[in-house]
């Protein structure tokens, strides 16, 4: 994300936390060869999961654009509600998660674990609030593939203000298993499996992410590079 410079009247701008002065901000995607493929002007100071979402959902709605299946982001860049409406959109978003007390393992109530795993393990997943809110789940998911409503919009629109409504219900405690699935992925293995590795490229940090060992569980598309076959992969400047 970069912060461009504008004029305090504009109703998109807000104070840079970092700077001091009234600025528009640039959600970029990039792909996970440096290839640019979607940016859109955001408010600052707001969480990203929905514009992360919107930009992956925009170049998959094209037919002849080769299709994301995996999105790194950071913490700012996913919520649980946002990780299941990509599911339901065909993508997987791949945090890098900054704090411990966000990588805890959600499962159902009344699932049993191991008990090396029980002071990680949360039960707070139920699977009839999923049942309940599924219908409607789909037709938010057929609604944003549509063109009927931005993924950005309808994130933002199940926010902390929907809690209690059914479909904020089915979306969060979805988000949870996938958010547990992803983590269980993430921390057996340094060298397989899900890795978030930060590197530097001028003055913005960027975010890469693998997801081999996801294969079996998440079907990734391909993207044919001369006669190699690769999954194709992005990531989200922050």
């Amino acid at each position: 994300m970069m912060a461009m410079d504008a004029s305090r009247h504009l109703w998109t701008a807000r104070v840079d936390p970092r700077r001091r002065t009234y600025a528009a901000g640039l959600y970029t995607h990039v792909r996970d060869r440096w290839g640019l493929f979607y940016d859109q002007p955001i408010v600052l100071n707001e969480r990203r999961a929905g514009v992360a979402v919107e930009g992956v959902e925009q170049h998959n709605r094209a037919d002849d654009q080769i299709r994301i299946s995996l999105l790194a982001v950071d913490t700012h860049g996913v919520t649980n509600v946002a990780m299941a409406i990509a599911k339901l959109l065909g993508f997987y978003l791949c945090p890098r998660l900054r704090d411990l007390r966000e990588r805890k393992l959600f499962v159902p109530r009344g699932w049993p674990v191991p008990e090396s795993l029980e002071g990680v393990t949360v039960r707070r997943v139920s699977i009839k609030a999923i049942e309940h809110g599924w219908d409607d789940l789909v037709r938010l998911a057929a609604s944003i593939r549509a063109g009927k409503v931005s993924a950005a919009h309808a994130i933002h629109r199940l926010g902390s203000a929907a809690i209690g409504d059914p479909l904020h219900r089915a979306a969060e405690h979805l988000g949870r298993l996938l958010r547990t699935l992803f983590l269980c992925d993430y921390r057996p293995s340094r060298t397989i499996g899900a890795r978030s590795t930060p590197f530097s490229t001028g003055a913005n940090r960027c975010i890469s992410c693998s997801v081999p060992s996801m294969a079996d569980r998440w079907p990734m598309s391909v993207a044919v590079v001369g006669r190699r076959w690769r999954p194709s992969r992005a990531l989200t400047r922050c």
